[in-house]
């Protein structure tokens, strides 16, 4: 069931296009998040602001895909 939502955000993204950046951007953070996973464990304060920094970056992508 974790998988649920995934149709529905790409049946979105193709209706409006302007979710289009935003649904590049989950899909290159999943991707970056599963081959950072096979490193080797980095300090948590590293992680974190790594973390916080790839979500920002998610938020502004969304903002100009939808005001763009």
């Amino acid at each position: 069931m974790r998988w649920a939502s995934a149709p529905a955000g790409v049946v979105a993204a193709v209706v409006d296009r302007r979710l289009l950046a935003g649904l590049a951007g989950v899909v290159t953070l999943a991707v970056a998040q599963s081959v950072w996973s096979r490193c080797a464990p980095i300090p948590a304060k590293q992680l974190g602001l790594r973390q916080m920094a790839l979500g920002l970056a998610l938020v502004a992508v969304t903002a100009v895909g939808v005001l763009w």
